[in-house]
């Protein structure tokens, strides 16, 4: 059962007005999808968001026009009772519940595009391998979709927000609507935000000045800038994970399996970082 412990004290005339309007969350009954459904069930309450709940299933044997498509959607509409029963709170969300035959990289991306979708919310399953932790969903998604998605493992016991890790690359930052929702997210929870650049050269005159941009755009919110000189990010950030436990870990990827490289546990680099910790990235 996922916990919460949330610092935002809920109060139904004080809900923080955010741009996040309308969540998606991919679902299809498993362990993982319950632990995406209960932290986005909690975060949608907080900030008064709308929630889609996604079930996309395949049966290319039988065509998408079968008898047995109709019968697993009305199964699936039938079980919105155990979903009651199984997410606290989900009755306080205005919620939908699609269910589709397609695959669910290509769906999400249509209805990002067709219903205004402002993020995605997906569990994932994580069991000794930590590179199980990006499957084929999840790494389709961090290429497909261009709407913030936070990817919550399966083994996270415990919804909370005190510190958030901003992993950022001073030299190819531009994203600053990415700051907006990082900033919406802690202010959300009350947390603090950890900005951690890790280079391998000291920074620059004009990384300085997105710094200040930076320190600007977080104003209102308590935050810290750490400037690690280290050959690699993975290491980088590891060593930050030590001297600092955080709850949140958000990055803008800056190529194609990037992220995924950070958790190959093939890899001597490899990220150490607890695997309790959510992942928000931002596809700019």
């Amino acid at each position: 059962m996922l916990g919460y412990d949330i610092n935002y004290q809920y109060r139904p005339d004080h809900k923080p007005k955010t741009s996040i309007k309308r969540i998606v969350v991919p679902f299809n009954f498993t362990n993982s999808a319950y632990v995406g459904l209960k932290y986005a069930t909690g975060f949608a309450n907080l900030i008064n968001a709308e929630m889609i709940i996604l079930n996309c299933f395949q049966n290319t044997a039988l065509g998408s026009n079968s008898t047995t498509d109709i019968a697993y959607s009305t199964e699936t509409s039938e079980r919105r009772d155990e979903i009651v029963k199984e997410v606290p709170g989900i009755l306080d969300v205005s919620t939908t519940m699609l269910v589709e035959h397609a695959f669910l990289p290509e769906m999400l991306k249509e209805l990002c595009d067709s219903r205004k979708v402002d993020m995605v919310i997906m569990g994932t399953e994580i069991s000794g391998d930590r590179q199980k932790m990006f499957g084929t969903n999840a790494s389709s998604l961090i290429r497909l979709i261009n709407v913030p998605l936070v990817i919550i493992p399966d083994d996270l016991d415990i919804m909370k927000l005190d510190d958030i890790m901003f992993a950022v690359d001073f030299k190819e930052f531009k994203d600053l609507k990415s700051v907006e929702t990082l900033k919406m997210f802690a202010q959300v929870f009350n947390a603090r935000i950890h900005i951690v650049h890790v280079s391998s050269q000291d920074i620059n005159a004009n990384q300085v000045e997105k710094e200040v941009v930076l320190d600007n755009c977080f104003d209102g919110v308590e935050h810290k800038f750490y400037d690690y000189n280290y050959p690699d990010i993975h290491n980088g950030l590891k060593n930050f994970s030590k001297i600092q436990p955080v709850d949140l870990i958000a990055m803008t990827p800056r190529k194609h399996g990037f992220i995924e490289s950070m958790y190959k546990p093939s890899e001597t680099k490899r990220m150490a970082l607890d695997t309790k910790i959510p992942l928000l990235v931002f596809n700019s």
